[in-house]
């Protein structure tokens, strides 16, 4: 590799952590999901636009059936702390938050929209910082109007957010070049 391409490639990766190093103001994610870092998790309720009272649950991720009923989502300000792993959730595993809508009996999941009875996304993660999560979700069949504001919760603690499938996909797309670089060397 000849000196230029080497100062290139140098001025290139120290432009992409500079990149990655500066705070985002993203967007929340739809169909995001949280994942148990280990260790007690609090959550608060925050105000809602909603007319139907729900209630936040944790889910099994394969049966969907509720582990722990955790809070209403009134009035603001309530506060739950618990640790997942009571309840089987090990580190590393998803946590499957949801909520059931009292007046219909209607189960609405975090993640894929496959989840949801209608097929689609009916929360939303927004990823804050510092390891603070607000998720919110809609309580409509058919998703509402969604805004995403029906119920709303803030997560801190023991959680960390999933990797999007796009950032993953834009993971590998970028080093392509450098495994064909490599491998193309070789032959």
């Amino acid at each position: 590799m000849s000196v230029i391409n080497k100062r290139l490639l140098g001025a290139g990766l120290l432009a992409l952590v500079a990149l990655v190093s500066q705070p985002v103001e993203a967007a929340p994610i739809l169909g995001g999901q949280l994942i148990y870092t280990g260790g007690n998790v609090t959550v608060e309720s925050l105000p809602v636009s909603s007319g139907f009272v729900s209630e936040l649950g944790l889910y099994d991720d394969t049966t969907f059936t509720r582990l722990v009923y955790l809070m209403n989502d009134e009035p603001a300000g309530v506060t739950v702390t618990f640790n997942p792993s009571a309840y089987g959730i090990s580190v590393g595993d998803e946590l499957l938050f949801g909520i059931r809508v009292v007046n219909t009996g209607i189960h609405y999941f975090m993640g894929p929209a496959s989840r949801n009875p209608d097929n689609v996304f009916h929360a939303a993660v927004d990823n804050l910082g510092g390891g603070t999560f607000v998720v919110g979700f809609e309580d409509l069949f058919g998703g509402g109007d969604r805004d995403y504001d029906d119920n709303r919760f803030r997560f801190t603690g023991a959680v960390a957010a999933a990797p999007e499938p796009a950032t993953l996909s834009l993971l590998a797309l970028g080093l392509l070049p450098l495994a064909r670089r490599r491998f193309g060397r070789s032959q």
